[in-house]
């Protein structure tokens, strides 16, 4: 028999596609920071363009082996050799009232928690690590379907893509990337 349409499950039965672009991020941030950026930790929502490190809640064991006179026996390890979530969230920047560069200062503030550049301060993990951070991910409809809590996280290795400043450019956008750590997370899935 030849493949057609009406041999598709997903097709005679309208199943809609997961997309990759229907998503929204929610952030909290340390209680240190809550005075001076509080009001502006909603607005991150907005300023995310995107989100990679997924793929860290679809880990399995890797594979061990035990060898008898040259053949080798395969098995699943015992345990995950990392447990932990590493996300790379992209923002993109604006200006509030032409000069107020907000969302740079909110993510630089909160980085340098862990190590302060300007005095060499450092801040234990109450300091520089915020409560949680949400992943929501829906269809077409707006239904949300999959839900990622990732707790207790917090930035490392600085941040990155604002590297130069040239005159031989078009004028392209400046967008942050920030690195966040958890150690645990909490998934639902529809």
């Amino acid at each position: 028999m030849l493949p057609h349409i009406s041999q598709s499950t997903a097709g005679i039965n309208k199943h809609d596609p997961v997309y990759n672009n229907i998503f929204e991020a929610y952030f909290t941030i340390p209680e240190a920071l809550q005075s001076e950026f509080g009001n502006d930790v909603a607005v991150l929502t907005e300023q995310v363009k995107s989100i990679s490190g997924l793929e860290s809640l679809d880990r399995a064991p890797e594979v061990v082996q035990q060898t008898f006179l040259g053949a080798k026996r395969s098995y699943l390890a015992s345990r995950l050799d990392d447990t932990s979530h590493e996300l790379e969230i992209v923002f993109q920047l604006n200006l509030r009232n032409g000069t107020d560069n907000y969302i740079y200062k909110l993510l630089k503030a909160w980085n340098a928690r862990g190590y302060d550049q300007n005095t060499g301060s450092t801040t234990l993990k109450p300091g520089y690590c915020a409560d949680w951070m949400k992943l929501v991910i829906g269809n077409r409809g707006g239904d949300i379907f999959r839900e990622i809590i990732y707790k207790d996280v917090f930035p490392f290795g600085g941040l990155t893509g604002w590297n130069e400043a040239t005159y031989d450019s078009t004028g392209e956008l400046i967008e942050i990337t920030m690195k966040l750590k958890s150690d645990w997370a909490a998934e639902t899935n529809a």
